[in-house]
């Protein structure tokens, strides 16, 4: 039988490929834009130094270049099949983007295909090491996290952990990585100067998206199966708080400079706003159709939020 993520993410692409684009509206202050891209968005990456956004566009094989200083898209460049989550190198310019139907990784560098490295099977979430030159990728297909050396463009190491692995986030000050496992429910922690899981964290049901404020060390991972967000110690690895979302939370971007996490519910259309001093909902945006992965530029105040179902991205 083949893992739920396949299943969920085949059923949101036929969603998707019949869906009409979303009103932007928002009953928080502030404002949205909606940006067109390609077929059935689905991860995002930010360079907060140049300010683009890179989006994934799962439904046509492509990923979008944003200029977020005038929320243009710039350049669309061909990856592999199904393109899923995307990493950003900002010392290097290089962008990271896992083909889930390819089980590969596009390199991307200058606006254009630069290398193509084979990983796991059906790969999905994505975090690159800025302090190792390492990219850890979510294998959710093979219960595995593939670890990729930036300079070399090969796989140095595969590591086994939970059951359907899907979202990954990482603090770099305390060499750990995290994975979310979606089918064991269950969140592995990677010691980096080992690659090895050293610790696994029960959550929520389903859990998916996963983002860390490195500044507490808090975690913060959207259980897509009880419409919750488990908040994490991870000094301890024990859950302090569980938070009520909107419907099927699966993305999640950390806000550190404003201590506000931004929860993308893909079955309500909206976007929780967390505040991370009291762990509770400050506000509800309304996006676009089946939001999926959410990235934040604290310095220009911005969330952008990936819409599967509408084939745009909303810009916060």
């Amino acid at each position: 039988m083949p893992p739920r993520s396949l299943s969920l993410l085949g059923s949101l692409l036929a969603l998707a490929l019949t869906a009409v684009g979303a009103q932007a509206t928002t009953p928080d202050s502030g404002s949205i834009v909606s940006i067109p891209v390609g077929k059935s968005p689905y991860g995002v990456g930010l360079n907060p130094l140049t300010s683009e956004v890179y989006v994934s566009n799962f439904g046509d094989n492509t990923v979008s270049i944003i200029d977020g200083t005038t929320n243009q898209v710039i350049g669309t460049v061909g990856v592999g099949h199904a393109p899923a989550g995307v990493a950003v190198n900002t010392r290097t310019g290089r962008v990271y983007v896992a083909n889930f139907a390819s089980n590969t990784v596009s390199i991307i560098k200058n606006g254009a295909l630069d290398a193509t490295v084979t990983v796991g099977t059906a790969p999905i979430g994505i975090w690159e090491d800025p302090q190792d030159s390492k990219v850890y990728v979510a294998n959710s297909g093979a219960n595995s996290v593939s670890v990729i050396d930036e300079i070399a463009h090969t796989v140095s190491a595969t590591i086994p952990v939970g059951k359907g692995p899907w979202g990954v986030a990482a603090n770099p000050k305390t060499n750990r990585v995290y994975v979310t496992n979606s089918s064991s429910n269950s969140v592995s922690v990677i010691d980096t100067t080992q690659d090895k899981v050293v610790a696994t964290i029960p959550v929520g049901s389903a859990p998916e998206g996963i983002g860390i404020d490195t500044k507490t060390n808090r975690m913060y991972v959207a259980n897509s199966g009880t419409n919750t967000v488990s908040v994490i110690d991870a000094t301890t690895n024990q859950v302090m708080q569980t938070v009520t979302v909107g419907s099927h939370p699966i993305g999640v971007g950390i806000d550190q400079m404003t201590s506000r996490a931004y929860v993308a519910n893909s079955g309500s259309n909206t976007v929780s706003k967390i505040d991370e001093t009291t762990n509770t909902v400050v506000a509800t945006f309304t996006v676009g159709t089946n939001p999926h992965g959410v990235a934040v530029n604290p310095d220009m105040n911005r969330v952008y939020v990936a819409n599967f179902g509408s084939n745009t991205v909303s810009v916060i």
